[in-house]
């Protein structure tokens, strides 16, 4: 899954929760409101420290992907060294 299906995913997570938790405030569920709302804050925080964390393993990856490559100015050709010989 690439980073900015991540990033949508979680956005619509977020929508999703927010709108339960007015109809839960609506309803007049006040016990139930807050359980869902700290309930959510923490599937939120968790979620964000997992997708920062891999965002910057894979941005660290594409770092050292492109530092390894070479562009012939000439043709525009992107060479990319293999790292992993048999």
């Amino acid at each position: 899954m690439q980073t900015h299906q991540k990033a949508g995913l979680i956005v619509l997570g977020v929508i999703i929760f927010v709108i339960a938790a007015v109809v839960f405030y609506q309803a007049g569920a006040n016990g139930l409101f807050w359980i869902f709302v700290a309930g959510g804050v923490v599937s939120i925080a968790l979620s964000q420290t997992t997708f920062v964390a891999n965002w910057d393993k894979e941005a660290a990856a594409l770092q050292d992907k492109y530092a390894r490559t070479f562009m012939c100015h000439a043709c525009g050709h992107r060479f990319i060294p293999v790292l992993k010989q048999p």
